[in-house]
């Protein structure tokens, strides 16, 4: 008997570990993304996954008309088979599942010229037992292109470069550069606070037509208030469309106000002073000493936010304690400093 109970203690026991380990699987907190790489009559290559926060992801395509979506929802605990030959992996909704893992770049072959392809993605967290999905990822439409027994026809746009900056204001501006650009319409300027889902705010009109380097630029009318994600969508005449990398952009931090005289003590050479955060401000510096008579006067112009300059005391100043008084618009400020000699 006593046997008895111990057996059942140990089944309880590994029934117990079991589902503990079952139970640890649970779906990505945050779905991924998608976007193209190139594109051409019978192949694509995409860019999938990159802000997703599961052990992989499935990749998942189905013809459809331009402009519908063709839902493809992976189902909890079923594990798909993914194939870089359309057609020959899982099959899941109207379309084939076409890749499965945890790499980033998906090749796909054997696809339709000129047909518009719904692409759907899907990250996942397994155990090797059990799977689950997060399904709110970024999906998106194609169109491959017309087949050719000549050279490929030419990218409707080269981009060379794609890069953002911040001024002072936490105001964003784009620049890309472009090499050539064939048969294209437009850029979309698409942005995300979470690098996830992206809205369009802006189009850019393209050359068209160009052999050349050409710059482009953009300005957000709306100033960062936390981290923002942008990316270009390049149109060209017949909507097919690419994407351009993502570039993530922080605003500025605000600077602390701080006016400060330094060092102290110190030489009528060393002396400096520094204003924070007060650009464009103009400060009245005065010297007074120990008797209360002014040995000194000048003005600071503050040209920027991190203004720093020499006191710029006069040479035949004599040694000794003196009282500092600095006064612009916004702030008083009254320091005992020590010249040496």
């Amino acid at each position: 008997m006593r046997l008895s109970f111990v057996l059942n203690l140990l089944l309880l026991l590994v029934s117990s570990l079991l589902h503990k380990a079952w139970a640890q699987v649970v779906a990505p907190s945050r779905g991924g993304d998608v976007s193209v790489i190139q594109v051409n009559a019978t192949s694509m290559v995409l860019k999938v996954g990159s802000f997703g926060t599961g052990q992989g992801r499935i990749v998942a395509i189905a013809p459809t008309k331009a402009g519908s979506s063709t839902p493809m929802a992976p189902t909890n605990d079923q594990f798909y088979t993914g194939s870089s030959t359309y057609g020959s992996g899982s099959s899941i909704g109207s379309g084939f599942v076409v890749y499965s893992g945890t790499e980033h770049s998906v090749s796909i072959f054997g696809l339709q010229p000129e047909t518009y392809y719904y692409i759907g993605t899907a990250e996942y967290n397994t155990d090797g037992t059990s799977i689950f999905y997060n399904t709110r990822s970024t999906n998106m439409i194609i169109s491959t292109r017309k087949a050719s027994l000549v050279d490929p026809a030419p990218l409707p746009v080269q981009l060379v470069a794609f890069t953002g900056s911040v001024d002072a204001h936490s105001v964003s501006t784009l620049m890309w550069t472009t090499a050539s650009e064939y048969n294209s319409a437009y850029f979309a300027i698409e942005r995300s606070t979470d690098g996830v889902l992206f809205t369009q705010v802006a189009q850019v009109v393209a050359a068209g037509s160009s052999n050349q380097s050409l710059n482009y630029w953009w300005s957000d009318s709306q100033p960062l208030a936390a981290t923002t994600y942008y990316r270009l969508r390049q149109v060209d005449h017949n909507a097919t469309a690419r994407y351009s990398s993502v570039i993530t952009l922080q605003p500025v931090a605000p600077l602390i106000q701080s006016v400060e005289v330094y060092p102290n003590p110190g030489t009528i050479q060393s002396m400096q002073v520094a204003v924070l955060g007060h650009s464009g401000e103009i400060f009245a510096l005065q010297l007074t000493d120990a008797s209360g008579r002014r040995v000194f006067d000048t003005t600071i112009n503050t040209t920027s936010a991190s203004y720093q300059a020499p006191l710029g005391l006069p040479s035949t100043l004599a040694a000794g304690t003196y009282l500092c008084t600095l006064q612009g618009n916004s702030i008083v400020l009254h320091k005992r400093i020590e010249i040496r000699d």
